[in-house]
């Protein structure tokens, strides 16, 4: 027990030391490599546009924090209490892991990133992505984050070790632009089929109280004119 809770804390340490690096990056990441007047939230405009025209500075400030200090933040917010509270698999184990895996989907679905990433994406000049673009990429992106906490707690736990858990986090940001490109279409084409599967039988229903309320109005106004 208490080699395993030496193991964990030398890893959580290792973590935090680069969590405490990416904060100061982060403090500092105005001087580095964006201009610190673009940081501010009402400037989103202004810094896709300044994102958009300088490619490299764009990688050099979203890597770091896409395969390294993001996913060493929330590991140790999210899997290192999994990690410590659970020697392995439980059937508490997997409520717990299930659970929190559905907070972290959800807490990376509603998060600013979504529009900022497919204006910066976007060919076009226009800096607000459309309503139906960033809900299939939110459902994307919830699902696909609560797939990811569930595979990196059950390692997590299984191995005994925050470093698999972080490991396993900064391999799936790596592959998931790659996989978000294939399968975004998909999501984009599967919200409309399914949006348009349940409002039909409405606007079927709709459609038909009206005919009816049409026929009924042309057989009046006939009588009316028989009379």
């Amino acid at each position: 027990m208490v080699e395993r809770f030496g193991v964990l804390g030398s890893q959580a340490l290792i973590l935090g030391i680069i969590y405490v690096i990416g904060l100061c990056a982060r403090k500092a990441h105005g001087e580095w490599i964006i201009p610190k007047e673009l940081s501010a939230p009402n400037n989103q405009a202004a810094l896709i546009a300044w994102l958009k025209a300088r490619p490299v500075r764009s990688v050099l400030f979203a890597m770091p924090w896409t395969l390294c200090f993001g996913p060493a933040t929330e590991e140790l917010l999210f899997r290192a209490p999994l990690i410590a509270c659970f020697g392995h698999m439980t059937s508490m184990a997997w409520t717990v892991l299930v659970t929190t895996s559905i907070a972290f989907g959800l807490f990376h679905t509603f998060d600013e990133f979504v529009p900022l990433t497919l204006a910066c994406a976007s060919d076009s000049g226009d800096s607000a992505p459309a309503r139906g673009q960033i809900v299939a990429m939110r459902i994307f992106r919830g699902v696909a984050t609560t797939g990811l906490a569930i595979l990196a707690g059950y390692y997590g736990i299984t191995r005994q070790s925050l470093f698999m858990s972080f490991g396993i986090h900064a391999a799936w940001n790596a592959a998931i632009p790659i996989v978000q490109i294939i399968v975004l279409p998909f999501v984009v084409i599967s919200v409309i089929v399914t949006v348009r599967l349940i409002t039909y039988p409405f606007h079927a229903l709709g459609e038909w109280r009206f005919r009816r309320r049409m026929r009924r109005y042309s057989r009046a106004a006939a009588r009316w004119f028989v009379h």
